[in-house]
Formats: C-alpha cells, structure tokens, sequence
C-alpha cells in the first residue's frame, strides 16, 4: 500500500514509499524522493530522481538546493506533460515532496496562483502540507518570478 493522495492528474504526493514493486503496481511511472535522511535504491520498473532536502526548521534551503529544486521540477513537469504518472514523496509527505510537487505544478498552470496551488495540495494531502515557512517563502520568489517572465512575454 501507498501513503499517497492525488493532487492533480499525474501528480501524487506521499510519504516514505516501500522499496520494490509497490511504488510500480500502484501504477507510478516517476519517483521523487526529497528527503535527506530517507534515499533507498531498490525500487523496480519506476525511474527514480532525487533530491536531499531537510525539513528540520533550523536548515534553511541553500542556494544550490534551490538551483536543484527548479531544474528538478522543470524537468518532472516535462515527464508529466508526456504522460508520466509522478509519485513525489518525503517522509511524512507534507513539506519536502510538496514543494517540489508545487514548484511543479506552478511550471504545469502558470495560471494558478501559490494560493491555488498550496489550497490544492493542503485539501489533498492534509492541512500541514507546506507548512514549513522557508519553503512557502521560497514558492513565493519562485511564483513572482514565473509571473514576471510570464509579463515579459506578453507585452
């Protein structure tokens, strides 16, 4: 069994995935693992990316993790504009997994607001999704910048 709720079409977010076939059989092309502590390998027929980050509320998001963050979420909304059915996941799949699902989504609907996209994965996943305060501050500068190259493009 998957701990993992439907956000979107192709976009779920979990927590701690089973290694094995699980994440497969529950019908996942992509696996995100995010979280620092937690970067098993022994997952079959999915593809697997990754990226370390920490949700300990003293560990701010560096740069790079930052940098990584978008060319990751970029990418993953490549996978899902072709049809890939993407799992991203944490431990308890509330922080981590949902900013790289929500920096996702944002690439995906440049229509949607932050607020759109954080009520969306709050009413899917649970109340205490993106509830770390560095991370929404970060969603923040990343939607101000999607809007103003968006702006740019229109003019």
């Amino acid at each position: 069994m998957i701990d993992s709720h439907q956000i979107l079409p192709n976009i779920s977010i979990g927590g701690a995935p089973p290694e094995g076939y699980f994440v497969s059989n529950a019908g996942f092309d992509i696996l995100i693992l995010c979280a620092m502590e937690r970067q098993p390998k022994n997952f079959s027929n999915v593809d697997v990316y990754n990226i370390e980050l920490s949700d300990d509320g003293i560990n701010l998001l560096t740069f790079d993790q930052k940098h990584d963050a978008l060319v990751l979420a970029d990418k993953l909304a490549n996978e899902i504009r072709s049809g890939k059915n993407t799992l991203f996941t944490c431990v308890m799949g509330l922080n981590r997994s949902s900013l790289i699902a929500a920096i996702t989504i944002m690439l995906l609907y440049p229509e949607k607001t932050l607020d759109n996209v954080t009520s969306l994965i709050r009413e899917n996943r649970g109340r205490w999704a993106l509830s770390n305060h560095d991370f929404v501050e970060y969603l923040e500068l990343v939607e101000s910048v999607r809007d103003a190259k968006i702006s740019k493009l229109v003019k």
